[in-house]
């Protein structure tokens, strides 16, 4: 048996999360942080280097610290943040965070903010384990790794995405008084997917009520086959 080519294929991943209100408000989340946060990660080193003159000991502290605040993310942040919080509003605390990330990014003048820079990474760190945690507790069970397949095939598309854009981007505004302005549409992407949180449901009872519905238009959708095939 083949394998869903939602699994390999971003386009055909975007089509299947079109098609439930709860995964097209993800799958919007996703590509619009995703392509933001692979913009930054692409450049960053570049633009520490040409704007900030950095050698090669101060880029590889720099990298350190981004690499010691996503592991406390993950290893301490994650495990207290999403259980008292939620994921709805966990992830907006990453994009909220993320979001002034890149704003400091771009208007940054001097190397410490781009270590300071690590510290709101910390945070930023929630998206992407809330939205897993969100799709395993509120999709079907047996949709679920098909759910987070696609979700993966769309942030695959948005690692070349992301770069190609910001990194023309970037190479244009070389010049400007203000080099880092491509970050400032990273903010800008980044704000519009926490505006896209508000359509995610919250409490779990609103997630309760999210699920017992879509069974409902799962069981209406199959009671004309039923009805086909009795007869």
């Amino acid at each position: 048996r083949r394998a869903s080519s939602s699994w390999w294929n971003p386009f055909e991943s975007i089509r299947y999360l079109t098609t439930d209100p709860l995964l097209s408000s993800i799958g919007r989340i996703t590509i619009l942080y995703y392509t933001a946060l692979h913009a930054v990660v692409s450049t960053l080193i570049l633009y520490a280097a040409r704007q900030f003159h950095l050698g090669p000991h101060r880029l590889g502290e720099l990298m350190a610290a981004l690499g010691l605040s996503t592991m406390l993310s993950e290893a301490v942040l994650v495990r207290i943040a999403i259980p008292a919080l939620g994921e709805p509003r966990s992830m907006r605390l990453g994009l909220m965070s993320f979001t002034l990330q890149c704003m400091l990014l771009a208007v940054a003048g001097s190397p410490w903010q781009l270590f300071f820079c690590a510290i709101l990474a910390i945070p930023g760190n929630l998206v992407y384990p809330s939205i897993s945690s969100l799709v395993s507790t509120s999709v079907k069970p047996e949709d679920v790794g098909r759910a987070l397949g696609s979700i993966n095939g769309v942030k695959s598309l948005t690692e070349g995405v992301g770069p190609l854009i910001f990194g023309t981007l970037l190479t244009i505004s070389e010049t400007h008084s203000l080099p880092g302005w491509p970050y400032l549409i990273a903010a800008v992407m980044s704000a519009l997917a926490w505006h896209a949180t508000k359509a995610l449901p919250g409490e779990s009872t609103e997630r309760t009520e999210y699920i017992m519905g879509r069974e409902k238009v799962d069981y209406e959708e199959m009671q004309p086959f039923k009805e086909t095939n009795n007869a």
